[in-house]
């Protein structure tokens, strides 16, 4: 299995390399500290599934691994994360990645975690389900802008005229969105949607 490596710190991608190395079904094709390099190089090195680190890499590297599925359908990510938060979540429930692992998993479960995506397997951590309990629902496409919008510190009408909507409308999402994140007002909405990396 050819696979492509994608951390923005050196050391640990280079671990990480030496890690994965041991293995003799699985060949390191390439590294990479960005995550706007990850799709060309995936293609171009042949990659069959590629590691991304979430937590350097952050929402840029959630966003690859869409586009990853997108323009190189041959190639799966897996994705690492220090921790199931709730930034991490919503990127685990709305991006279009293969795996999703914590970082203190053993060697050996990476390994088979990575042939399992290979194999065209979803993985998925337990603890990342298991938290995900209490994760807030999804928000729509129109009740994202909405939210963008308050969160620039529009008012109903102006986001009825940035978005052509009547203001019942406006704030029917508004509510919609209060009511899917459990908070108690818009400005609490605002910070909930903050906390999930949404805007």
């Amino acid at each position: 299995m050819r696979v492509l490596i994608a951390d923005k710190q050196t050391i640990t991608r280079s671990a990480l390399a030496a890690l994965l190395q041991t293995s003799a079904v699985i060949t390191v094709a390439g590294e990479t500290a960005s995550a706007e390099e990850i799709v060309p190089l995936a293609l171009k090195l042949r990659a069959q599934v590629t590691v991304i680190d979430g937590d350097s890499l952050g929402r840029q590297g959630f966003e690859a691994a869409t586009r990853l599925s997108v323009d190189v359908p041959a190639c799966r990510s897996l994705i690492l994360s220090s921790a199931a938060t709730l930034g991490h979540l919503h990127q685990v429930a709305t991006m279009r990645a293969s795996g999703f692992l914590l970082k203190d998993v053993s060697a050996a479960r990476l390994i088979q975690a990575i042939r399992e995506i290979a194999g065209g397997y979803h993985v998925v951590d337990c603890r990342f389900t298991m938290a995900q309990r209490g994760t807030p629902r999804h928000l729509t496409a129109r009740e994202l802008d909405v939210l963008r919008l308050v969160a620039d510190g529009a008012d109903v009408h102006e986001i009825a005229r940035q978005l052509s909507l009547a203001t019942g409308t406006v704030r029917n999402n508004l509510s919609r969105i209060v009511n899917k994140f459990n908070a108690r007002t818009r400005v609490d909405a605002v910070r909930v949607g903050r906390e999930l990396g949404v805007i």
